[in-house]
Formats: structure tokens, sequence, C-alpha cells
């Protein structure tokens, strides 16, 4: 079966762009800004004048049996439940249209197996999912062999430098972005689906583990290797724009250069993540030393969470009211 299945043929997404009027200035903005981005992180990870630019992963490894149970624990649940997302044998379907532009016509796209991991969650989802696998297998090593492979445990630091800012950046956006729209748009169907227990673990449960994980093992994240994770959300935005132009959706409004905002929400990811990634420093280092700060980190944790919405609950309700009668 296809991964990705229209609905209706896509004439070309760029047609459809060329004839957009008033907001062809995020057609140039927005390439700017990512090369601009590019040039800048590349030339801080390659500068070995600048201090700290360099990247940098921190290899010291602690054998803990309890943090050994944890890795364990959560890198069996997040196989299992990725494992249930490929084999979903329903759709994702995705009604699409440029946000706060009725004028614009409604593209229907289907996905499932593979085509789910179109989405940001899963791409990171999958990077928390390795770091868990890898950690796990690494204290395992120490507790049987008092060692471990070096590259293992670098790449282990390098995945957790994507996966503590991208866990809360992904959680900020599902809470304070999608399930708005939602709400705004009346698409009050979206907005259980989001709700449902298994988004729910790619969300909420993501950004738990990953807040959990920083208070009890704290593993080091240094400032000077923000340009790769800024590189990693670049890449998905360029993954998205080709999703776009064989497709006609995006996954992410704000994405969308037809939005009319869309060059100012980019910036404003770009840096609410390297704020995330900073104060992970910061709070990661502080943990290590402080229960207290870990804590702290999973109270943060818990605030970007949304478990349910009171306007879907009285519409189902209102519902079930009507139903019987």
């Amino acid at each position: 079966s296809g991964r990705l299945c229209p609905s209706e043929p896509i004439h070309g997404a760029m047609a459809v762009a060329r004839q957009e009027e008033g907001l062809g200035y995020n057609f140039v903005t927005i390439p700017l800004l990512l090369v601009t981005i590019f040039v800048f992180c590349i030339r801080s990870l390659t500068s070995d004048a600048a201090p700290g630019a360099a990247v940098e992963l921190d290899v010291e490894l602690r054998a803990s049996t309890a943090l050994a149970v944890l890795h364990i624990g959560v890198a069996a649940g997040a196989v299992a439940l990725l494992r249930v997302v490929y084999l979903d044998a329903n759709y994702l379907v995705v009604n699409y249209r440029v946000f706060g532009r009725s004028d614009t016509p409604e593209v229907e796209m289907k996905f499932r197996h593979l085509g789910r991991w179109t989405t940001f969650t899963l791409w990171c989802n999958t990077v928390g999912m390795l770091y868990f696998v890898l950690a796990a297998l690494l204290d395992i090593s120490l507790l049987v062999n008092g060692r471990a492979p070096k590259m293992l445990a670098m790449a282990k630091s390098a995945l957790w430098e994507v996966t503590f800012p991208m866990a809360f950046l992904v959680n900020l956006v599902v809470t304070l972005v999608l399930l708005p729209a939602c709400k705004k748009a009346g698409k009050l169907d979206k907005l259980e689906i989001l709700l449902r227990f298994r988004p729910q673990c790619l969300h909420n449960g993501f950004v738990l583990v990953a807040a959990v994980e920083a208070a009890l093992a704290s593993p080091p994240m240094k400032p000077g290797n923000f340009p790769a994770i800024a590189l990693y959300g670049m890449a998905y935005v360029i993954f998205a724009v080709g999703l776009w132009m064989r497709t006609g959706i995006f996954h992410y409004f704000f994405l969308d250069p037809r939005f009319r905002f869309s060059t100012a929400a980019m910036v404003g990811l770009f840096i609410l993540l390297a704020v995330l990634h900073r104060l992970g420093c910061v709070a990661v280092a502080a943990a290590s030393t402080s229960p207290l700060v870990g804590a702290v980190v999973v109270l943060a944790a818990l605030c970007t969470c949304t478990f349910r919405d009171k306007a879907l609950e009285n519409f189902k309700a209102g519902s079930s009211s009507l139903a019987g009668g």
C-alpha cells in the first residue's frame, strides 16, 4: 500500500504559489532566513577560533542499576509505541487549507506506515527512542563489562542534545499553537485526535520522559552545540517544503509561505529552540547536583502538557445529550 495517498491529483504546488498575491515576500524571506541560518551554523561548527563553537560531546558515563532499569523501560516502551504507529493500518487523514485563507482550496492527503514519518513529532520521537536504546545498551555494557564503546557514548550524547530541547519544542507547539488553531478553526474532530492516548504519548509522554532523564541522569549539554540542533530543525523545514511541493499540504500551517506570518513564525521557532537549548544546558547541569532543580525541570515539562480540553468535553457532552434524545 502506498505511503502517500492523494484523494485527488495535485497539479503543482508551485504553480499555485505563483498565483498568490500579496504574500510573495514570504517566498523570498524564508529562503534567505534558511540560508542565513545554514551559513551561521556551518561557520560556527567549523570555526576553531570561536571558543565553544566546535561540537563537543561529553562521554563520561556512570554505571547505575536504577538508570539501567529506567533506560531499558523507556526504550522498550518507545520501540513498542513507534512499532504500533508504523503498523497502524488506518490512515492519518490530513485536510489542509492555508490557515486564515478561506479562499484557498482544501487538499486532502492520507498517510500511513512510513508516511506518518512526514511529521516532525515522529522525527523527534525516533531520535528520542534511539537515545534511550543507546543509553540502555551502554548501561548494560558498563554494568557487565565495566566499560562502554566510546563511539556509542558519543552517539548517545549527540542524540540527547537533540532530544531534550526538541521534546519541549514539540510539546509547546502542540499546546500553544496546534490545539488553539484547531479550536479556532472549529476542527474539534482533529482536536479530539490530538488528545487521544497515542498522540499524547508522542507529545506529553515524550517531554515527560526527557524531563525525568534530565532530573535523574542529567546527561550534559554544551551551549556550543546549538548550531547542530538548529541544522536538524532546518532539515525538517526543507523536508516540509518538499512534501508540500509533492502533495500540496503542510502538517504545520505556520511553515506554509502562503500563511501571512510564516516568516515571523519561523524566526520565533528558531529563537525558541535556542532559548530551550540554552536553558537545558543550565538546568541539566544544575540538576546533576540538586534534586530540587531536577524536580523543577519535571514540573516545567508538566506545565507544557495539555491532557484534555474543556471545549471538546462540552462538545462531547452536548452530542451525547442530543443522541440520548
